[in-house]
């Protein structure tokens, strides 16, 4: 057991380091893919949550698991996206990894503890850092890494409930180039200076033909909690039903600033230095029922919410000159619909298929670069096998091409031309490796 465990942990610790590179297209950047075997079923796993996983789908479910179990695996993602600004094509493409782990064991005939490992946010988007965009954005990065323990009572026969408790981290790096003459105007214009002499002196200083100055802000937080709850009800061998509940949390974030190609006549007032902001990450509902069709087949319904609406706004302060930023998101909550099904071909072998529909939260006034996100329709399949107390579960996950969709003109953001994101297109696929002992 403790080899187990210590294998489970490096593996954990190698995928973490990995997640950042990832570009991830979900509920905003919420990220539910968290087993190969849910994934590959869509998603649609709350009620039947009867491997180790369930920590993360439903972690009542874990009651069904009458020995000490483990599991350890992860998603590769690997995405596409073509925008076009001012009649110029870029295309960006970012590949990446999220790992997740879990392990659960029966303390006795009421109560079970389970614990698990995964992110349960993050997304990237990278483009090339001199394209048309890039006073919004060339890089935008974030990811956040949960423990969570559990434990789950079985109340009675056919139901249980579950409570847990989650430290979250979050990661957060955003990269944009800074317009120098822009700036400069900026600056001395709200120092009280007379615009059109201030422009003369721009020409004149030859600032139109100056490099952009890059802007490189970083930080993180490693203290946020949040709470969980969770029930399982059997109503018989027929169907079965789970609800599940993680809370908000609220990250403060600090760290560093840092500005490249800065002209002498700014350095008193861009210069490296420290940065902070606050950003909360929403909270979850997700409700299923399953239902054995025939002895082998296994259908699934689930729904899921993300409160989104808590994401009005995104507020940095840099301690420079450029001060206090804050960014409109007014973001949405959002409901995702996912529908599974799982064919036992064997007592070893298990085939599963999936589709779910995902609403994107980000209202059309708001949207960048950074995401440049639409609904999204994503089909699934993978298979699973077992062997004596050892399990491989293997899934992929194709997200559609989204339909073509306008971003407009917001100079105030960066936004200095509309653009138009033509195509958006991810690859998914998912394994695992699972064992009782």
């Amino acid at each position: 057991m403790k080899k187990i465990s210590r294998a489970l942990i490096v593996i954990g610790v190698i995928g973490v380091s990995m997640i950042i590179n990832m570009k991830a297209h979900a509920s905003g950047f919420a990220l539910f893919e968290q087993s190969a075997r849910g994934a590959s079923r869509g998603g649609a796993f709350a009620a039947q949550a009867d491997d180790p996983s369930a920590v993360w789908y439903n972690p009542a479910g874990i009651t069904q698991l009458n020995d000490t179990r483990a599991m350890a695996g992860g998603t590769a993602y690997t995405g596409n996206t073509d925008t076009v600004i001012n009649g110029k094509g870029v295309s960006s493409r970012s590949n990446g990894v999220t790992p997740n782990i879990f392990f659960t064991r029966k303390l006795n005939n009421r109560i079970w503890a389970g614990i698990g490992m995964f992110a349960p946010f993050g997304m990237s988007t990278s483009y090339d850092e001199n394209w048309e965009g890039r006073y919004n954005t060339f890089y935008t990065g974030n990811v956040s890494v949960e423990v969570n323990p559990n434990l789950a009572y079985k109340l009675t026969d056919s139901l249980s409930a579950a409570a847990g408790v989650s430290l979250q981290t979050l990661e957060v790096k955003m990269r944009q180039k800074i317009n120098t003459r822009a700036v400069f105007i900026q600056g001395a214009v709200a120092e009280g200076a007379d615009l059109e002499t201030v422009e003369a002196m721009a020409d004149a200083m030859g600032l139109s033909a100056a490099p952009d100055i890059t802007q490189d802000l970083s930080g993180k937080d490693r203290s946020a909690v949040r709470y969980n709850a969770a029930l399982f009800y059997r109503m018989n061998d027929i169907a079965s039903f789970g609800l599940s509940y993680r809370s908000r949390t609220s990250h403060h974030v600090s760290g560093d600033a840092a500005y490249s190609n800065v002209i002498p006549a700014l350095s008193g007032d861009i210069y490296n230095t420290d940065v902070k902001g606050d950003i909360t990450l929403p909270d979850l509902v997700w409700a299923g029922g399953a239902f054995r069709i025939t002895p082998a087949i296994t259908a699934e319904i689930d729904v899921n919410w993300t409160g989104w609406s808590c994401y009005k706004s995104l507020n940095i302060t840099i301690d420079n000159a450029l001060g206090s930023q804050k960014t409109i998101k007014n973001w949405k909550d959002v409901f995702c619909y996912r529908a599974g099904m799982e064919y036992k071909a064997s007592d070893a072998l298990s085939l599963r298929m999936g589709y779910l529909f995902d609403k994107s939260p980000i209202p059309d006034s708001t949207v960048d670069y950074s995401m440049p996100a639409d609904d999204r329709h994503v089909i699934t399949g993978g298979l699973g096998y077992s062997w004596k107390r050892w399990g491989v579960d293997v899934g992929y996950s194709l997200v559609l091409p989204s339909p073509e969709h306008r971003i407009e003109a917001r100079p105030e953001e960066g936004i200095l031309s509309p653009g138009t994101v033509k195509s958006m297109i991810v690859h998914q696929v998912s394994a695992a490796v699972s064992c009782g002992f």
